[in-house]
């Protein structure tokens, strides 16, 4: 869940998502969770989710296809 900070949601979103991927949590089927899920889990709009997950394969953490983003 993110909280109120001075660091934005989606920075926030982006640290706990590669925090789950650099310790192994397993997505299923190596993919991550599709962006209303993340919208509902973390009670942010899609842009936000967009901007986490944008941060996440710019950094090489997570590659997209077809609307799907899967863990390298």
């Amino acid at each position: 869940m993110v909280k109120k900070s001075s660091v934005p949601l989606y920075r926030q979103i982006f640290s706990d998502l590669r925090n789950q991927i650099e310790s192994g949590f397993a997505f299923q089927d190596g993919k991550l969770p599709s962006e209303h899920e993340l919208q509902t889990k973390y009670q942010v709009s899609r842009i936000t989710v967009r901007e986490a997950v944008k941060l996440l394969e710019n950094l090489g953490y997570v590659r997209k296809s077809k609307n799907l983003s899967s863990i390298f």
